[in-house]
């Protein structure tokens, strides 16, 4: 299986009975594959719709969580690039994190609200977000052995 195709294979296997357990809020979630293909899928909607295209660098700067599982996967479906960045980046300025690895969006936790500088693309993971664009930065070719793995 190559990567390009997890959440179509989600898609396929929505009647099934496997299950995407998270632990949120000190309790275990449990959702089922339709779930999830739904919410990856308003994902990479909202994703598209703020001009992500196939190539472009997304930084995800937040807790491992549920929201960051789904926008991962509809990175993926998209083919665009994701730039993990850990607790490490957290005090690390916005405008930084998109000069030095070329983003053209941001995605951050709600409880990050206060800390996004205008001008930039900066999404909320869980949260409502209003009228964003991503930049458009170089080369937006995706890597040709984009759904290689190995």
């Amino acid at each position: 299986m190559d990567l390009t195709t997890l959440v179509q294979r989600m898609g396929e296997q929505q009647n099934t009975s496997n299950r995407i357990l998270t632990f949120e809020n000190g309790q275990v979630i449990e959702r089922n594959h339709a779930t999830v293909y739904r919410d990856v899928k308003a994902a990479c909607a909202a994703l598209t719709e703020w001009g992500v295209q196939p190539g472009m660098r997304v930084g995800i700067r937040a807790p491992n969580s549920y929201q960051w599982v789904i926008h991962d996967l509809a990175l993926i479906e998209l083919r665009a690039v994701l730039v993990a960045l850990t607790d490490d980046f957290n005090a690390t300025p916005a405008e930084y994190l998109f000069e030095k690895y070329s983003l053209s969006l941001l995605l951050v936790p709600s409880s990050d609200r206060e800390s996004r500088p205008a001008g930039l693309p900066i999404a909320l993971l869980d949260g409502a977000n209003g009228a964003l664009r991503a930049l458009p930065r170089g080369s937006q070719t995706p890597d040709p052995n984009f759904d290689r793995m190995g």
